[in-house]
């Protein structure tokens, strides 16, 4: 492969997982403005944009793929949005120019900057997660396990990932990708304060990787949906269906995110 070839294929990455983190960043703050559900009469110009292009995710209906109490679980849990959803959104900002080659070159104490508010921001967010699985706000808490599997019609049932059997369950799977993620990042740190920039960079792919395969489940979990009708209710989803498509969404977000971490780190080695 040449020089050429591989500075485009990180050129293309890097641009992809810029979008990655600022939908993320969107996901958060404006649509559906997740750190903001339940406390829309105190921020009146999120409310003022929603009503303006007429976006109210309480008018779906519960069998959506992604019904109102998914997002309506947050309200009255200052805590978790505080530890969690908005220092997720202060990462994601940080992602685009932490690995930003010009920024890195040309402006090294706004990395050093970003960087160190990039580390906190993660290491809360963790703590925001944990505090979120305490309080049992994970997805699958959430959702009407007690409908019929069988609600769909034939033509409608989806077989996802089939090789994939989650044989843990979601708090499970959380602690071990969150301690990858926390893991990574600690290692970037240390080889950063080694002056060991070549170790620092791979181990900051790790850690987005490890991150940013969030981004990729919501968009997994839009494109299922829309596909199938699920996503404004043309056709109507049980809670298990709901499950399946989050759950193995998120596996295969994960798996993909990892691997294509490695491949960027072997493009950066080239």
């Amino acid at each position: 492969m040449t020089a050429t070839t591989t500075k485009n294929r990180l050129r293309i990455i890097y641009t992809v997982t810029t979008f990655l983190s600022l939908f993320m960043l969107f996901w958060i703050l404006i649509i559906p403005a997740t750190a903001f559900v339940g406390l829309e009469s105190d921020y009146n110009l999120i409310s003022a944009f929603h009503q303006k292009i007429g976006f109210n995710f309480r008018e779906a209906q519960e069998n959506v793929l992604i019904p109102p109490r998914l997002l309506d679980k947050y309200i009255g849990h200052t805590l978790v949005k505080m530890t969690h959803q908005l220092p997720t959104a202060i990462w994601s900002a940080c992602v685009p120019l932490q690995f930003h080659p010009s920024i890195r070159r040309n402006y090294r104490s706004l990395h050093r900057y970003t960087g160190r508010l990039f580390a906190v921001s993660s290491y809360i967010s963790m703590g925001g997660v944990f505090i979120l699985l305490r309080r049992n706000l994970g997805f699958s808490r959430h959702l009407d396990l007690d409908l019929d599997l069988d609600l769909l019609p034939e033509e409608h049932k989806l077989h996802i990932i089939p090789i994939l059997k989650m044989t843990m369950d979601e708090a499970q799977l959380l602690f071990l990708v969150g301690g990858w993620f926390l893991y990574t990042l600690t290692r970037s740190i240390y080889y950063a304060r080694q002056k060991d920039f070549a170790n620092h960079q791979r181990w900051m792919v790790r850690h987005v990787a490890g991150g940013i395969w969030v981004a990729v489940q919501r968009l997994l979990v839009g494109i299922i949906g829309a596909s199938h009708g699920f996503l404004i209710g043309k056709v109507p989803v049980s809670g298990h269906v709901q499950g399946l498509v989050f759950g193995q969404s998120g596996v295969a977000a994960i798996i993909g995110c990892v691997l294509m971490g490695e491949y960027t780190i072997r493009l950066m080695n080239e």
